[in-house]
């Protein structure tokens, strides 16, 4: 027994906190909690969604985002959501149109245009995927854009470009210290 009260607030705080940790069960739980004291809210509604496609259960995940959708069909981080959870499903078809409607709603929501841009490449549409995956460029903090984009530059014959993210792509994985190494901090000798 908590000595908190049991209120939306508290359940709110556990369900960041074990989702921060990456316990996700735990998470949901006390989303569904929180949930049970506030019937309908839509921000709650919304954190479990993200709980869930977190914890990689994606089918829920894409349920409860269609049904958050239904209620406020024009969410661009709802479709955004929605997308990677279909993507995670291997449903590229179905994935691409909400992304789009996301990048659209909101352009400078960079991560939906670099799903968007992954999602259409996956579905062999590279010229449609360059724009995005170079809108979303800003983003890439560990290389993985910046290879997408050489991935559909060179799908299209664009090589010399591509071989110049490919390059810029190792460049931002060694920076971020994804360069193959164990990963390992050792004192200097």
């Amino acid at each position: 027994m908590s000595r908190f009260p049991d209120s939306v607030e508290w359940h709110s705080f556990l369900g960041n906190l074990y989702r921060n940790q990456g316990k996700y069960e735990e998470s949901a739980k006390e989303w569904r909690a929180a949930i049970g004291k506030r019937p309908g809210d839509l921000d709650l509604e919304r954190e479990l969604a993200a709980t869930l496609l977190a914890g990689k259960e994606h089918l829920r995940a894409e349920t409860a985002l269609r049904a958050l959708l239904e209620k406020t069909p024009d969410n661009a981080e709802l479709l955004w959501m929605l997308g990677e959870a279909l993507m995670a499903q291997q449903k590229l078809e179905d994935a691409i149109a909400p992304l789009d409607k996301a990048a659209k709603l909101a352009p400078a929501l960079l991560a939906a245009r670099a799903s968007l841009g992954r999602a259409l490449l996956a579905a062999n549409r590279a010229a449609d995927a360059v724009p995005n995956l170079r809108a979303a460029l800003p983003a890439d903090r560990d290389g993985s854009l910046h290879f997408q984009l050489s991935r559909a530059l060179a799908a299209q014959g664009k090589t010399a470009e591509a071989a110049q993210f490919a390059q810029k792509s190792r460049q931002l994985r060694r920076l971020a210290g994804d360069d193959g190494q164990s990963g390992e901090i050792t004192p200097p000798q």
